[in-house]
């Protein structure tokens, strides 16, 4: 970045509008400001990393100590530069907040600071304070900070450069340099190298578990080969072709091993089939003897229960024939059941009949009733056939009285 034109308004020292053509100072890059005490010099490093990012150059000093004591009242603080950047022109502007006299009416009103960064290429500005202040740091590629350590640089500032930390100088010339991508990169790489590092850490940790784990048979002479792949990481070519050779090893003692299976298995199964054999012969024989225990105690009582049976044979007819008798009377069975229905039947119409009977008093009384109630009204009625004429008798007496 090189400055071009630099003004100042109301500014430090600068009571009125000063301007700064340092274009004219060339096109070199380096330029030495020099002066007495109190001739202004921090005054113009001031007002550059004001404009550029609202803030003085010294840490010892704040914004609103920028403003000129001798400018009038109200007079707006600024600074406006235009610089000179990869070949393009841009322009930063920033103004101080201020109290201000109204336009209209009387009294002073409040303005805020103002900031602008104006493009080359036309796009709409930057205008609020910190999106200009975001916005230069994007484009210079440094902060505040690093730029008034590497791009102004104030009697003394030059050292604290030389004698700042690796990592802060390597973050300066990083941002200068636009190495960062190198760095994220090589960080990167760094990561994916431990990352497989760590990977053939454990597959050898592994490797080394499973190669103590391997055993070789007591007559096999690979088991002196064996011994030496079992202290550190063994070698894996190694340890392949010796593991291919126990294999072929233990795969050929298992096939012999196969084929004596076989042939003890054909001489057990001929076994299990004489066993079974003689299982059923055992079998056979215990039956024959719980037979013949069974014979000898219930020997005596046959003679008994053949004299019992010859009996219940001489009892047969006489078993046919209640036989005969039972069939008969279940055949009459159904006549009983309807002899039973008939009698309910008679015992229903019988209570059926007295109910009717007495019913049948009940209303002959009650005929009696209503026959004498009605001889009484008869009588009554008789009585009242010649109460008209006795009433006007009685009441012609009475007017003769």
């Amino acid at each position: 970045m090189r400055p071009l034109s630099l003004t100042l308004s109301a500014f430090g020292p600068f009571a009125g509008e000063t301007g700064l053509d340092m274009a004219a100072l060339g096109e070199h890059g380096l330029y030495l400001v020099t002066g007495v005490t109190g001739a202004g010099k921090t005054t113009l490093f001031d007002a550059i990393t004001f404009a550029l990012y609202g803030e003085p150059s010294g840490k010892s000093r704040e914004p609103e100590m920028l403003r000129s004591k001798y400018a009038p009242p109200g007079a707006a603080c600024a600074a406006r530069m235009t610089f000179l950047h990869r070949g393009l022109t841009y322009t930063v502007e920033r103004s101080l907040p201020r109290e201000r006299e109204k336009q209209r009416g009387s009294g002073t009103t409040h303005e805020k600071g103002n900031a602008a960064l104006y493009y080359p290429d036309g796009r709409a500005p930057v205008v609020r304070p910190t999106e200009v202040t975001a916005a230069v740091t994007e484009l210079l590629g440094v902060n505040k900070e690093q730029f008034c350590q590497i791009a102004l640089i104030a009697q003394g500032a030059f050292q604290e450069l030389l004698l700042a930390d690796t990592r802060s100088r390597g973050d300066i010339f990083r941002e200068i340099f636009g190495t960062r991508p190198y760095l994220d990169f090589q960080n990167r790489v760094k990561a994916d190298a431990a990352k497989l590092d760590a990977e053939c850490r454990l597959m050898e940790h592994d490797l080394a578990q499973r190669m103590a784990g391997v055993r070789a048979a007591p007559d096999d002479p690979l088991g002196m080969e064996l011994a030496p792949l079992r202290g550190a990481v063994p070698s894996v070519p190694d340890a392949r072709a010796l593991l291919e050779k126990l294999i072929a090893g233990d795969e050929s003692r298992l096939a012999a091993l196969d084929a004596k299976l076989a042939q003890a298995n054909l001489a057990i199964s001929a076994v299990d089939a004489e066993l079974g054999r003689a299982g059923q012969q055992a079998a056979m024989r215990a039956d024959a003897a719980r037979a013949e225990t069974w014979l000898a105690h219930n020997e005596p009582a046959l003679a008994g229960l053949a004299a019992t049976l010859e009996a219940r044979k001489a009892l047969a007819p006489e078993r046919e024939q209640l036989v005969g008798d039972i069939g008969r009377a279940r055949d009459g069975l159904p006549r009983y059941d309807a002899l039973d229905a008939l009698r309910q039947r008679q015992r229903e119409t019988a209570a059926a009949a007295a109910a009717a009977a007495a019913d049948a008093e009940t209303q002959r009384a009650r005929q009696a009733d209503l026959e004498t109630r009605l001889a009484g009204a008869r009588v009554e009625l008789a009585q009242l056939q010649d109460a008209g004429e006795r009433a006007e008798r009685l009441a012609a007496e009475a007017e003769r009285e």
